[in-house]
């Protein structure tokens, strides 16, 4: 009786450190960032000749665009603000939506990094869940900007300071 409930209180202990000691586990997500305010999605184009950075802007959402797919690798870590980091992809360019503060915010797609902070196409996913979703960067210390829209007007998408309007809000269709 003893022997036993050693070792079960061994299996116990032994089995709680694997679980505390795992990562989490790795996802890809596939699908359309579509504007909770506007219900335009989010799309990208490659880069102008000459350019390494290609556009992003909205459309009417449309099944099997690639343009307007894209693929969210997670989790990357974590931020200092607790929230999960993803890399997130376009599947027709195949490259990495950035935002970044250079000459003030900007939104782009440019050649993927590794994925891991600090490097500017490591997103924060803040809030519930990917179907009501801030995506955000911190590109300074506390300096945070969001994925923004301004809503009904078609190629309206950029980078801007943080105000967690609804603008700035979006669900990826999967």
């Amino acid at each position: 009786m003893i022997v036993t409930r050693i070792v079960a209180l061994c299996a116990l202990v032994i089995g709680g450190l694997l679980v505390t000691a795992s990562p989490a586990a790795a996802y890809t997500l596939v699908g359309r960032f579509q504007s909770h305010q506007s219900g335009l999605c989010l799309d990208s184009g490659f880069p102008a000749p000459g350019s390494v950075f290609g556009s992003v802007y909205t459309l009417p959402c449309q099944s099997g665009n690639n343009y307007q797919t894209w693929e969210v690798y997670g989790p990357k870590g974590k931020s200092r603000f607790g929230y999960e980091l993803a890399q997130i992809k376009n599947r027709a360019t195949g490259m990495c939506l950035n935002m970044d503060e250079y000459g003030g915010p900007r939104l782009y797609t440019h050649a993927c990094s590794n994925g891991q902070p600090p490097d500017t196409d490591v997103l924060e996913g803040v809030g519930s869940n990917w179907q009501h979703v801030t995506l955000r960067q911190e590109f300074y210390e506390g300096r945070l900007i969001c994925l923004d829209t301004h809503g009904s007007a078609a190629r309206d998408a950029y980078a801007r300071a943080c105000n967690y309007g609804s603008y700035q809000v979006w669900r990826l269709l999967i």
